[in-house]
């Protein structure tokens, strides 16, 4: 909005002679597209705008606007060195474009939610399960072609580009027929969730949004009125930008995927054509003209129904990811009892996604319904046998209930499908200590100070294993480091090492010692 608003102060001008302006327009647009990539093809606005009004002065100054292209260039290599800083390559834009093609572009995409393929199995940090995806399918690709996959996100992103036309080539009609749809779903009124979307808000959290006319179908029926008056009376300047805006960046939306979040940059656009077409209609209906009346009166009808009609018969996603949206939300905050509600709520919806039985399961543990937590890692892990987290989760509940032997072969299973899991590594570590499986928690602590720096539950390890050995001084020097690193995950440690002893576990690395 900021980035629209700055563009439009500037062509309100009838000479925009004013190059610092541009070329913080063109930077503008560029940092922009750090978060919706899709935004570049705004940057062919410079050029034609430039051209634009060349043809209309003559003037070389009327060039002017070429000079955006200078901002952008520029903050896009300021990002290219921020990324190689943490990634280790210069990149000018995020390199997501190839996956999100494939996504939005494949055999079976619905025009409206992108679906992987397969899911994504992130460890221990969260990661975009797309991103994700597109990392580990890439690679499975690679590997059993013989060839070397490449960590470089350019490349990965080309890899996709050339898998999703390799694939429309196969089926051009039926990739044509999915470009028609995605255009009516950009101008249909139900608005497609990605998040917590604003028809969520509306039905569930705001009394206020219910009455107000904040909806996309009056936009779109007013947007033609508006361009009408502009036209005859108003910035022709103005007009070219926000009509321009609008058909790129939905041309970009169409290409890639259709969602409410991609969807809300051009509600500020529209918002101004649309109050403009309201004010013509009004002035139109005081004036008294019954042809131009009816005239407008038909198009308002006829757009707005249009909107409002689900011609292309898609079934309308419900509001499972809303409430899982607001569910996580609860979660951080703590507020468990909201945050079970809703993803009770979300499941009754839709319980295909495991990604949501999983946060199902910890609200659960949390709330220490540990019996219940358990049964639904149960679950998870019959269909989806390989995702680690499932099992370190499981291993939890199963600890919480006494259940240290199964619990230690859930952690095991974890660490099977990913050796260097942090949270599965302390967690074992402390089983260990407590059977006084002093080796095995040995080649932990150094694995996990190899993971993680002076990993707390490593340190408080080592305290506890100078202790055993008699070494007051040394234990509580490492117990005070433990503390000081970080008090409360300490706490939870030396409450685990605390408790009772057990008896040395008989299951390890799957078979009986």
């Amino acid at each position: 909005t900021t980035t629209l608003f700055l563009h439009t102060k500037i062509c309100k001008t009838a000479k925009p002679t004013n190059i610092i302006t541009w070329i913080l327009c063109g930077a503008m647009t560029a940092i922009a597209a750090q978060a919706r990539t899709n935004i570049l093809i705004f940057l062919s606005f410079y050029p034609l705008y430039a051209a634009y009004l060349f043809l209309k002065s003559k003037n070389i100054r009327s060039l002017l606007p070429l000079s955006a292209l200078i901002g952008a260039v520029f903050v896009m290599v300021i990002f290219g060195s921020v990324n190689m800083q943490q990634s280790g390559r210069f990149h000018l834009i995020p390199s997501a474009g190839g996956i999100n093609f494939y996504l939005g572009n494949k055999p079976g995409a619905d025009g409206m939610i992108p679906v992987q393929d397969t899911f994504a199995n992130y460890k221990d940090t969260y990661e975009d399960s797309v991103l994700l995806f597109a990392r580990q399918e890439y690679r499975k690709d690679m590997l059993k072609k013989a060839q070397e996959p490449k960590e470089d996100p350019s490349a990965i992103s080309k890899y996709w580009f050339k898998r999703t036309f390799n694939t429309l080539r196969l089926d051009p009609f039926s990739w044509l027929r999915l470009m028609v749809k995605k255009t009516f779903l950009i101008f249909w009124n139900y608005e497609i969730p990605s998040n917590k979307s604003f028809s969520f808000i509306i039905e569930n959290e705001s009394v206020l949004l219910k009455f107000l006319p904040v909806r996309w179908f009056i936009l779109f029926a007013f947007v033609p009125l508006g361009v009408l008056m502009a036209r005859e009376s108003g910035n022709k300047n103005l007009l070219f930008l926000l009509i321009f805006f609008l058909v790129s960046y939905i041309i970009s939306i169409v290409i890639f995927h259709v969602s409410g979040r991609f969807r809300i940059p051009l509600w500020p656009a529209m918002a101004v054509l649309a109050g403009g077409g309201l004010r013509n209609y009004w002035l139109i209906l005081k004036q008294g003209k019954i042809k131009r009346i009816l005239l407008f009166s038909a198009t308002i009808i006829l757009l707005s129904i249009f909107s409002l009609t689900n011609l292309t018969r898609s079934k309308t996603p419900s509001f499972a990811r809303d409430y899982w949206f607001r569910s996580i939300a609860n979660y951080k905050t703590n507020n468990y009892n909201s945050a079970l509600q809703d993803i009770e709520e979300s499941l009754k919806l839709d319980d295909s996604d495991f990604n949501v039985q999983l946060h199902y399961g910890n609200i659960l543990i949390a709330q220490e319904n540990y019996n219940k937590a358990r049964d639904i890692f149960q679950e998870v892990s019959t269909h989806y046998p390989r995702l680690y987290l499932v099992w370190n989760n499981l291993g939890v509940t199963q600890e919480a209930m006494g259940d240290y032997e199964m619990a230690y072969r859930s952690y095991l299973s974890a660490i099977g499908l990913h050796s260097e899991s942090i949270k599965t590594l302390e967690n074992l570590l402390l089983l260990e200590l407590r059977a006084d499986m002093f080796e095995l928690a040995e080649e932990r602590i150094i694995l996990l100070n190899k993971l993680d720096q002076d990993n707390v539950v490593a340190v408080l390890a080592e305290s506890f294993i100078e202790g055993k050995h008699g070494n007051v001084v040394q234990a509580r020097e490492l117990e005070k480091k433990a503390f000081r690193i970080n008090k409360p995950v300490a706490l939870w440690a030396q409450q685990k090492l605390n408790s009772k002893s057990l008896e040395k576990i008989l299951f390890i690395n799957g078979s009986k010692k």
